[in-house]
């Protein structure tokens, strides 16, 4: 099982909280949903996440050769 006080956990929560995000955008949902608020408080009330998930990202992409 996972620990979420584990940093990389926390960033795949964020990243997730991204997607998630962006596909309630294209679909259209409006502000007053609220799972949209719960996510963007994850989104907001998580800046250490956001550092890590940002380090995930450039290593994914170091690693394709990007």
């Amino acid at each position: 099982m996972e620990d979420p006080a584990d940093p990389s956990h926390c960033a795949m929560q964020y990243l997730a909280a991204q997607i998630v995000r962006a596909m309630f955008d294209q679909a259209g949902v409006g502000l007053g949903s609220p799972l949209l608020a719960r996510i963007d408080k994850i989104l907001i009330d998580n800046q250490p996440a956001a550092a890590e998930a940002h380090d995930v990202l450039l290593t994914l992409t170091r690693s394709r050769g990007g």
